[in-house]
């Protein structure tokens, strides 16, 4: 059984999901938090669905690729869980026979047959969905694991970051790793693939964002200019353009082929997401800040397009509907509990959903565009509609 590593402090101001040590729930939610969503909404409880089981609150959750029938949670027992999409009922339980502490973040395979968890002892395990056993075990990291992500090339390989500071490559159908990515210092917070699968981005505490070789581990692009960490990377159109969101209150477009800053969208406080759109012919970068506001800007001028006001407390995750081209919707959530829709070409909010006792960490819109799951501290996963009537 491998020893749980002592956890660092986290950086002040955090949002539940960037907290290091992920020990702590929030507090049940009183009227001043709900205040003035009366007129939107859809219900005391508009789910339609509501996945009970696990015993800690939620950190993650991820619909499986593609077909969306399936929709995976991590979560702070120790435990990931595989729920079905319609019904919410539970279809399986991944967990590891020694004790390897929370689960803070996993990946789905692109062809939806295998898992992987990423662990707070340093261990990636993966998981052959079918059978609901573990296949191989990835050890190597000497702190926990902060994310992962499965390639989304044919390559079949995983990465993982971890507040050790490095990125790991790992073969999963061994458990062997194959690169270690070093940075300079800070914990790696969100890595993510580059779409072709032969480099990856990491972001990083010292507010530097590394783009690393996945077949020599090597550094090939620094974007240097924040001032605080880096919570959120996400690519651009054609692999040229990468943006990152960090607690100096900035989300930066950067060339990603040299390192030099293109944009610099500013946002009233720290920004703890953001999600880019690139099915349009204009680029929309939404950010996601500890104010409370959404804020969709064009990614090329790093100009302000729409405001979304509406959350009370910070907003921590956000997610773009891309089932329509033609459809500029926007969910976020946040720590008023709340799941809100909007439409960011205008900044209208079109639906606030309620049901959860405890601030969303965690956002994912179904590929088919016609649901949204949510995870919260308050250990539940739902799962929400979506309908254009508001």
């Amino acid at each position: 059984m491998s020893a749980v590593v002592d956890e660092p402090m986290a950086p002040e101001d955090e949002p539940p999901n960037q907290d290091a040590s992920l020990a702590t729930m929030g507090e049940p939610l009183g009227p001043d938090i709900l205040q003035g969503a009366e007129d939107k909404l859809l219900g005391l409880d508009s789910s339609v669905g509501t996945c009970e089981g696990h015993g800690g609150g939620i950190l993650a959750v991820e619909w499986e690729p593609k077909a969306g029938g399936r929709l995976a949670t991590a979560s702070l027992d120790g435990c990931a869980k595989i729920w079905d999409g319609v019904s919410g009922s539970c279809v399986a339980t991944l967990k590891s026979s020694d004790e390897r502490g929370f689960v803070s973040s996993i990946t789905w395979s692109p062809d939806g047959a295998r898992l992987a968890s990423g662990l707070q002892d340093g261990s990636v395990v993966i998981w052959d969905l079918a059978t609901g056993k573990a296949t191989a075990s990835c050890r190597g990291h000497t702190n926990q694991v902060r994310c992962v992500s499965w390639c989304p090339s044919s390559r079949d390989l995983v990465a993982s970051g971890s507040l050790d500071g490095t990125v790991r490559i790992w073969e999963p159908s061994k458990g062997i790793c194959r690169a270690t990515c070093r940075g300079q210092g800070g914990y790696v917070y969100c890595i993510l693939w580059q779409p072709d699968g032969h480099s990856i981005a990491a972001g990083s505490t010292d507010g530097i964002i590394r783009i690393f070789s996945v077949s020599s581990g090597a550094c090939t692009v620094l974007c240097e200019s924040h001032s605080g960490p880096v919570t959120s990377i996400a690519w651009g159109p054609g692999n040229t353009y990468l943006a990152s969101g960090s607690h100096d209150g900035m989300a930066t477009v950067w060339n990603a082929k040299t390192g030099l800053k293109v944009a610099s969208c500013p946002s009233p406080s720290q920004v703890y997401a953001i999600a880019w759109r690139t099915d349009s012919h204009r680029l929309r970068l939404a950010s996601a800040s500890h104010d409370g506001s959404v804020n969709v800007f064009d990614a090329s001028l790093g100009v302000c397009m729409a405001k979304c006001q509406g959350h009370h407390g910070a907003v921590y995750c956000l997610a773009w509907s891309e089932a329509t081209a033609d459809r500029s919707w926007l969910a976020s959530g946040g720590r008023d509990g709340t799941i809100r829709i909007w439409e960011a070409s205008t900044g209208k909010c079109l639906a606030v959903h309620i049901g959860h006792a405890g601030s969303v960490v965690s956002l994912r819109w179904a590929p088919s565009g016609e649901r949204i799951a949510s995870g919260s501290e308050d250990g539940f996963a739902k799962l929400w509609p979506v309908t254009e009537k508001h």
